[in-house]
């Protein structure tokens, strides 16, 4: 596929939110089985416990050693571990942040001063696209060709700055050395500011392979680097999002920084410098390891497909069989219980290409992973077998809501022209209601239902029409998926 420019489009508006990936990974951790975002979410080692018991102590050490002592701490903690030394030896320190998201955030005020033109890798997380859009920067999408030929002049013309991110997230594609030296040269001749986001680089297949920052600094290079804690280390989302730059660059990423922060927390410093030292095995690529194993044993001989992985990647692309559709596959899954990102939503030059792939996180425990693995493996069989039923119609819709509302209320003298809230009803009650609702009738009704009319008697003839274009469909609805994940959340809790 040629690489194509994508249009210049503000910020879907806020209805459309259900939409971003990172709405999809906050819906998976109300889920049974979240197999969705990809931060680091596996079993504590017995070093780390030792860590978590030593909380106290380095709150206490964070109040008392300067910033600067624990800043440098954790500098040489993870940039020595990822053999990237002259970080920890040059002037310029890294510019941290709360996020990489914020690190990223920082980066699109830059190119958009500048008035960039970016050439942005494709598929990868679409908040990277998100963001700089929001700033108004110019985006080309441009394909993991770039690894296969990054001679190409095309690559590098037209163009202010290459924005790579390596391994990449969806798909782990992990560039060499001497590929990524090619890129860097090739940005040099053409005076291009080559933007890497090493989130994953523990990930790597050439982690000890070289220091890129040396590199890059040798050859005179523009260039910046984003880096970020949150993928290695299960720190419970306190991490580190840090920016690496050239001295053209370095001076205003470092006064936008000060506009939005003054400092990270000195604690998150001790806290991931004592992780960083406490796993200097790097278990993390144990645990992809052993969970992308479980995943391709439980997947085997059934209809959907790992893509073969690069290198030792935290998440596994998986794609569909002909016809499937990602979003309403997750959709259906959600009501499983089981939660997986579509591919559809990450940054693609033609969005409908991502409709063929999911993306399944792989840093949990080993035995809720294989647990996971185990319920994805057998809905993805029952979605392969599933029926066109629609939902029952013989439920008697007044009846049914009157009946719940009144024992949810405890208001047995309720009718259908009460108003839900006038009875004692709040916002998780209504969760509740809709819940119940949901679950014996089969409909995906969702939430907004019962703020658009809470008189029960509205809410009933709004289930029954949902009732009549379900069979006449012949099949459910769509619906929100967060609604549904709401529903089921909801009537789950005690006294649903």
């Amino acid at each position: 596929m040629p690489d194509l420019p994508v249009p210049n489009t503000p910020a879907p508006p806020a209805d459309d939110v259900a939409d971003s990936l990172t709405r999809h990974e906050w819906a998976g951790l109300m889920n049974t089985h979240n197999l969705a975002d990809g931060h680091a979410r596996q079993a504590q080692t017995l070093r780390m416990r030792e860590v978590v018991a030593r909380l106290p102590e380095l709150y206490t050490a964070a109040d008392e050693v300067p910033q600067l002592t624990l800043q440098r701490e954790f500098e040489e903690a993870f940039y020595g571990l990822a053999g990237q030394h002259s970080v920890v030896t040059r002037e310029r320190r890294p510019l941290h942040h709360y996020s990489s998201s914020l690190s990223i955030e920082v980066v699109a005020n830059y190119l958009r001063e500048k008035g960039s033109r970016v050439s942005l890798l494709h598929p990868t997380f679409d908040n990277i696209p998100a963001i700089l859009r929001r700033h108004q920067v110019p985006l080309t999408p441009i394909t993991e060709r770039i690894f296969a030929e990054p001679d190409d002049p095309a690559f590098y013309r037209d163009t202010d700055a290459i924005f790579l991110v390596t391994p990449n997230n969806p798909t782990g594609t992990d560039p060499a050395p001497d590929v990524m030296r090619t890129i860097a040269r090739r940005c040099v001749e053409h005076d291009v500011l080559l933007i890497v986001d090493y989130s994953f680089r523990f990930f790597s297949a050439h982690l000890a392979g070289w220091d890129q920052y040396a590199y890059f600094e040798s050859i005179g290079l523009r260039h910046i680097g984003i880096e970020d804690t949150g993928k290695t280390w299960p720190t419970l989302d306190l991490k580190i999002g840090s920016l690496i730059a050239d001295a053209r660059v370095y001076p205003r990423l470092q006064e936008i920084t000060d506009d939005l922060l003054l400092n990270v927390s000195p604690f998150i410093f001790a806290l991931i410098r004592d992780y960083v030292d406490a796993d200097r095995e790097l278990s993390s690529r144990q645990v992809g390891a052993v969970n992308r194993g479980v995943l391709e044993r439980a997947l085997e001989g059934g209809p959907v497909t790992p893509v073969p992985a690069a290198g030792p990647m935290s998440v596994a692309w998986l794609r569909l069989p002909e016809g499937w559709r990602a979003s309403d596959l997750c959709d259906w899954l959600t009501e499983q219980e089981v939660s997986v990102l579509p591919g559809w939503p990450f940054f693609w030059a033609d969005h409908s290409a991502g409709e063929g792939f999911v993306r399944v996180a792989l840093m949990r425990s080993e035995g809720d992973f294989a647990d996971a693995a185990r319920a994805l493996a057998e809905a993805l069989e029952r979605y392969a077998s599933r029926g066109q039923d629609a939902p029952d119609t013989g439920v008697d819709i007044d009846a049914l809501v009157l009946r719940l509302a009144a024992e949810l209320l405890e208001r047995p003298d309720a009718t259908l022209a009460d108003d839900f809230f006038a009875l004692g009803g709040d916002s998780m009650s209504a969760m509740h209601l809709v819940g119940r609702i949901a679950k014996e009738t089969g409909l995906p009704l969702r939430v907004k239902a019962m703020f658009d009319g809470p008189v029960l008697g509205d809410l009933a003839a709004r289930v029954r029409e949902l009732r009549e274009r379900s069979a006449a469909a012949g099949a459910q609805a769509p619906a929100d998926p967060l609604d549904r994940l709401r529903m089921s959340f909801a009537a789950r809790q005690p006294g649903a």
